[in-house]
């Protein structure tokens, strides 16, 4: 009859400091490892606009089941916060290392052609060899130029709009991690926040 009481009166007392950092932990790298096996899946899994929703889902949807796994019930807020942020960089990471993928993978001779176009647009403009052939291999030029071939199904589109698809897709995508992991919490905070019911 004592040990129902006791347990409830443990389950509201506020979390160790050492829990919280121990679930913070395990979520970065588990949004890690889903973030760099996502951009290994084929491109008909990675659909424009519902694949960072899915990647949003699915990063809330794991963050309350590891809380649940380390027995750790953090505040709402620090749920919302948790999922918003890991779920930007790990779909970051995730169209990051899909763009490297793709130029590492990408053909020597179509490497070689595109440095001949960039001379021949060198010699008739009047720009400098080495800083045209050190702005093409920049790693954020490269990106910017990666949004844009990855939303050509949709029409054509220059680099100011489709980074601005991209913002628009990591926005849809912390949105649905925020929702699922803060109304999939819920359950789990009333689990644990009351005492069961003594016998009359």
């Amino acid at each position: 009859m004592d040990d129902a009481p006791s347990t409830a009166h443990r389950s509201r007392s506020p979390q160790p400091f050492s829990s919280l950092m121990t679930w913070l932990a395990a979520c970065l790298l588990a949004t890690g490892a889903l973030a760099i096996t996502a951009a290994y899946a084929p491109p008909r899994i990675r659909l424009i606009g519902l694949y960072s929703i899915a990647f949003g889902l699915l990063v809330g949807w794991l963050l309350v089941r590891l809380a649940e796994k380390l027995d750790v019930t953090p505040s709402r807020w620090t749920m919302m916060i948790v999922a918003a942020m890991l779920t930007l960089g790990g779909l970051a990471l995730s169209t990051w290392e899909t763009c490297r993928i793709e130029l590492k993978s990408a053909s020597q001779f179509a490497k070689e052609s595109l440095e001949a176009r960039l001379i021949q647009k060198m010699k008739t403009q009047n720009i400098n060899e080495n800083d045209v052939i050190q702005i093409e291999r920049s790693p954020l030029f490269d990106f910017r130029r990666h949004l844009v071939r990855r939303i050509s199904p949709l029409g054509k589109w220059t680099i100011p709009w489709a980074e601005l698809f991209w913002c628009g897709e990591l926005i849809a995508a912390m949105a649905s991690s925020i929702w699922v992991s803060s109304h999939t919490l819920q359950p789990v905070r009333n689990t644990t926040s009351f005492p069961p019911s003594e016998p009359s």
